[in-house]
């Protein structure tokens, strides 16, 4: 398995939290997706924190960063 870092760029079947809400299990596709931080948890397993990378606009009520146009070409979205 090839080891995750932190700012990588990896396709993952991302959930986001409206499809959980609705009682849906998995993502429906495998989205680009951002490794932002690496948690280290009990016994020493790392936990990726994931942000999804989307081209749709964010809702009004969401946190959302622009990956600057330079960013996006080198991680080929």
């Amino acid at each position: 398995m090839t080891e995750t870092l932190h700012g990588q760029v990896i396709l993952y079947s991302y959930l986001w939290a409206r499809e959980y809400d609705r009682g849906e299990e998995s993502g429906r596709k495998s989205r680009h997706t951002c490794v932002m931080l690496i948690i280290a948890g009990k016994g020493g397993k790392q936990t990726p924190l994931l942000f999804p990378i989307t081209s749709q606009l964010p809702r009004p009520d969401a946190h959302a960063i622009e990956i600057p146009e330079t960013e996006a070409r080198r991680a080929k979205l």
